[in-house]
């Protein structure tokens, strides 16, 4: 038997053997003599029909079924011969054989891809800042003060606090109506973020009224004019409650009294919203610009089982995890091909600068992580620390964290103020 590897690319090899007719005889005799035990043919007795007529009447095919049994026992020993680990199942791709030559196998399988580690280190990365407004404290106060809001029916909107029912068809510019684009009971909101053309023509107007807003829009060079004509049917005063401190007892359940330490806590958490948010967004340009910067063919295989993950986590987001009758996964596929590509190439590529790096969890981060979770989940050390020692999902993401904070801490990050 000679055999040589051939790459197909950075992920994909070719293992082409050729048996010699010597080499092939006794293992086809073999196959012969098992076959010679099941075969029944009229005039003879199960397992006494002639070797030479099972080789006459079933010959190629059964020396076709031994060589694909060989291409396996080869390919296996070749690869403990080479030391060699392959990613998913091979498959023979070529099988050349004719009685009496030798037999040419193709096998095809797929390895982790050889590619060479780019520069993920010392590169600059502008990270946006945010500090939060006066605005936007004073928009999540009134939001939290719409939610503990009471509603008074009223004939006529007085202000932007009302909250307008409408029936609402939809017109061509020259004023003549849309068919099929009428909505019915249609609740406005003028308290939140309604355009100004709809406050303008609510604002004045009592149940009974008629009323068309005029919308003109711009996307990109283009420009649209849309006109809604509204019948107004019911209108609800919004009653705003004053932010006392007893208010904000009541919404944080007594963990805060008064209004100006929940005025100081609300600031925080946006300001957290807006760290958390900006950080997230730095880490993924830093993982994109790496990924950019590598050129490899990934294994087929891998993408294919991460896109049959994406569909499966699709289908439990279903109340009864099942895709719509007519929902093209195949399609939904192609949409999400270009992502699964990339993520299995940052996999790749992050266990390369692991392993460069010598990147490692060990039990004082577990021990880190066990001390944080101790008091909100209440369950007690020991057991928290075993159950996460066990984890090999908490200590990949443990290990993603860390390699994370290395990008972090040996890449130049510039702020930049952010409005």
């Amino acid at each position: 038997m000679d055999y040589n590897i051939k790459d197909v690319n950075e992920s994909e090899k070719e293992l082409h053997i050729q048996i010699e007719e010597n080499e092939l005889i006794p293992h086809c005799d073999e196959a012969y003599k098992e076959y010679q035990k099941k075969i029944e043919i009229p005039g003879f007795r199960k397992g006494k029909v002639p070797v030479g007529m099972v080789k006459k009447l079933y010959g190629e095919s059964i020396e076709l079924e031994k060589l694909e049994k060989l291409a396996n026992d080869y390919f296996k020993k070749i690869l403990e011969e080479k030391n060699i680990n392959p990613l998913s199942t091979a498959s023979l791709i070529d099988l050349d054989y004719k009685p009496g030559d030798p037999a040419k196998l193709k096998i095809k399988y797929e390895v982790n891809p050889y590619f060479e580690l780019k520069e993920y280190k010392g590169i600059n990365f502008e990270k946006d800042v945010h500090k939060v407004t006066q605005k936007e404290l004073d928009d999540e106060i009134k939001h939290i003060l719409t939610s503990n809001a009471e509603f008074e029916e009223v004939n006529t909107v007085d202000d932007e606090y009302n909250i307008v029912t409408c029936d609402m068809q939809y017109l061509n510019p020259d004023g003549t109506i849309i068919i099929g684009k009428k909505l019915s009971d249609q609740p406005i909101n003028l308290f939140q973020d309604v355009s100004q053309e709809f406050r303008s023509a609510l604002i004045g107007s009592s149940v009974g009224d008629e009323r068309v807003v005029d919308l003109k829009q711009t996307n990109g060079n283009k420009k649209y004019e849309h006109k809604i004509h509204l019948k107004i049917k019911n209108i609800e005063k919004i009653n705003l409650p004053e932010l006392s401190n007893e208010l904000v007892s009541k919404i944080t359940k007594e963990k805060i009294t008064t209004v100006e330490n929940f005025k100081k806590s609300l600031e925080e958490n946006i300001q957290k919203y807006w760290d958390e948010s900006l950080t997230r967004k730095l880490e993924d340009s830093i993982v994109d610009k790496i990924v950019n910067g590598h050129e490899f063919r990934v294994p087929p295989s891998m993408v294919d089982n991460l896109l049959d993950s994406y569909v499966e986590k699709l289908k439990n987001s279903y109340p009864n995890k099942k895709l719509p009758k007519d929902f093209d996964i195949q399609k939904y596929k192609e949409e999400n091909l270009q992502n699964a590509i990339w993520q299995v190439k940052w996999f790749f590529i992050s266990q390369r600068i692991i392993e460069q790096e010598n990147i490692k969890i060990d039990d004082e981060d577990i021990e880190k992580l066990v001390d944080a979770d101790v008091a909100k989940t209440g369950i007690e050390r020991e057991k928290l620390m075993q159950y996460y020692k066990n984890s090999e999902a908490l200590k990949d993401k443990l290990l993603s964290n860390k390699l994370m904070n290395f990008l972090l801490e040996n890449n130049t990050i510039i702020e930049k103020i952010s409005e």
